[in-house]
């Protein structure tokens, strides 16, 4: 018990001692000059009086090698070893199991947690260097620039863009076949793609999001013979943010399809390409590769086994 001769303005809820009355051990008093206040120790709650009680409890207990606080508010600690079954410090906690984690922690919803065997949940993460990682398990997952696999890759679909990227600008003439314009754009007879530009115009209308190249169904009529005859041709669509302009081949009689030409000069910026996924080093040949194997065919086909 610590008595300590202060004077001056009386702490908080401070009470005093009756003649006769017995001094209560573990209590801090403080004298005003005329007589002894009982002090009350300050709670998880109510944390005033709290250095008044670490005062007096660290001159109590001066040079001894220990000391037993039931409570005690530090405004800076420096230790070589702290021994705890929980340390809370605002919105982190240290359990007992060696695990830390935020006060608002729930699986699944929200805080994070780091566990004393290594694993960990969080909301977000952003790392800055390598990641090294024996197995994984992501839902999605976007890479900026460049990624290298090795090893399989175990997935569901895997999606890649069709677009194909044009370094230079072209401009056609009007009058240009849409046939023609897709014979530049390395885009096949019978295939429908939809290419994304970096600008462009067509005749004075400028500003050119995206050409959008696909195929329309005609039905006609073999007038030699009188059957009906499906017929195939090439639609372009000119995409502008506040325009579209559409150009169509025909089919106006028999089995003749005539050539959809623009009317306008069109000219592009140059493609951007679009998300493109390469697979290197692929086998060729079939022949012994287990099931679901991507592999090179002798005409440079992609094919699966």
């Amino acid at each position: 018990m610590s008595r300590p001769n202060e004077r001056g303005r009386l702490r908080p809820g401070a009470v005093p001692v009756r003649p006769g009355e017995p001094w209560i051990t573990g209590r801090v008093y403080q004298w005003n000059g005329v007589q002894w206040f009982m002090i009350p120790p300050p709670t998880e709650t109510n944390r005033q009086n709290a250095d008044l009680y670490l005062t007096a409890t660290s001159d109590a207990t001066e040079g001894a090698p220990e000391a037993i606080f039931s409570f005690a508010q530090i405004r800076s600690l420096v230790a070589s070893s702290i021994f705890a079954n929980l340390v809370g410090a605002k919105n982190i906690i240290v359990n007992a199991n060696g695990s830390i984690q935020s006060e608002d922690w729930i699986p699944g919803e929200r805080g994070f947690i780091i566990r004393a065997n290594g694993s960990a949940e969080f909301n977000d993460i952003r790392l800055r260097g390598h990641v090294d990682a024996d197995t994984g398990f992501l839902q999605h997952i976007h890479i900026g620039s460049l990624a290298t696999f090795e090893g399989s890759i175990h997935s569901g679909p895997l999606i890649a863009s069709n677009e194909i990227s044009t370094p230079t600008g072209r401009t056609w003439s009007a009058q240009t076949t849409i046939g023609a314009i897709k014979a530049d754009l390395g885009i096949g007879v019978a295939e429908a793609r939809t290419l994304s530009v970096s600008g462009g115009s067509f005749g004075t209308t400028t500003g050119l999001l995206r050409l959008e190249f696909s195929r329309i169904h005609f039905r006609t009529v073999n007038t030699a013979q009188g059957i009906p005859m499906p017929v195939t041709g090439d639609r372009l669509r000119i995409v502008f943010p506040n325009d579209t302009f559409t150009v169509d081949d025909t089919s106006p009689s028999g089995l003749t399809v005539n050539p959809g030409r623009i009317n306008q000069a069109l000219t592009i910026g140059g493609t951007s390409s679009g998300k493109t996924l390469r697979l290197i080093d692929l086998p060729t040949g079939g022949g012994g590769l287990p099931a679901g194997t991507v592999y090179r065919d002798s005409g440079g086909f992609l094919r699966v086994v």
